[in-house]
């Protein structure tokens, strides 16, 4: 089956931004392992840093209307060509850090992916 490639129309809107990806840490199973808000304690290790591309969208008005409320006008939609960015992901772009949420993988039949980015609170 023939992909299509919009490698070209998303290189055209490109921009350049940085991926913290998770710590890759077990859940703590000692009380102790937990501060006084209930949060894990962090084991020490550092996320991963990475600088990246793609083309960072606002939701349209009809995205934000379909997804029922689970999508707002702060979030973003990444279209890129990378296809392993994994969820909880932060992406930082433009001083905002986004959390990404879900991932559309069109690798079947054409050459990018599509992440829902979430806006985060910049007090979590």
């Amino acid at each position: 089956m023939k992909s299509f490639r919009f490698k070209s129309l998303i290189r055209k809107y490109t921009v350049s931004f940085t991926i913290e990806y998770p710590v890759n840490q077990s859940k703590p199973t000692n009380p102790t392992d937990y501060d006084d808000l209930g949060k894990p304690i962090n084991s020490g290790s550092q996320p991963t840093v990475q600088q990246s591309e793609g083309a960072i969208v606002s939701p349209t008005d009809k995205q934000i209307y379909q997804s029922g409320g689970r999508i707002t006008s702060s979030d973003r939609l990444l279209y890129s060509l990378v296809h392993d960015i994994p969820d909880k992901s932060k992406i930082r772009y433009k001083g905002t850090t986004y959390s990404v949420e879900s991932q559309s993988d069109y690798s079947d039949i054409a050459d990018f992916s599509v992440y829902t980015l979430k806006g985060v609170d910049q007090f979590d």
